[in-house]
């Protein structure tokens, strides 16, 4: 399997925000902002259809920090596949945003072939966790 173009900084966005796969898929270009460093959650992408649809919870809304190494990889990102018409951040080769499994499977080959165990997109989130939690911040 190919890797979904841009799929480098999908994982490092995500890694670094700790944002839900369908979540990360449903952004807008508007709703990165570069200036203050954050993005903004108010949908996830559906897992076959393409479009967005309403978090899993209300408290999923949120606007979260977006560390320099996102803006970094967001701007790399942008500049190469700018957003589609209807603004999609991460989209395939038709301008399409990405489907889950698309990005997952890649993400899982991609590990694989660098010799990582087994990693999905849930275990990026995971891994923020574990980021702010060794940094003691508090659930």
């Amino acid at each position: 399997m190919s890797p979904v173009r841009g799929q480098k900084a999908a994982v490092i966005v995500q890694a670094a925000t700790g944002v839900r796969a369908g979540e990360l898929l449903a952004w807008q270009q508007h709703e990165v902002d570069f200036l203050r460093r954050t993005i903004i959650v108010r949908e996830q992408l559906h897992r076959l259809k393409r479009i967005r649809v309403p978090l899993k919870t209300s408290y999923s809304k949120r606007d979260l920090p977006l560390p320099q190494v996102a803006v970094d990889a967001l701007a790399e990102h942008l500049a190469k596949f700018p957003a589609n018409e209807d603004g999609f951040v991460f989209t395939d080769d038709q301008n399409r945003p990405w489907q889950y499994g698309s990005y997952n499977d890649s993400v899982v080959a991609a590990a694989k072939k660098i010799g990582l165990p087994h990693t999905t997109t849930h275990d990026l989130r995971h891994h923020y966790a574990s980021v702010l939690l060794d940094a003691g911040e508090a659930w």
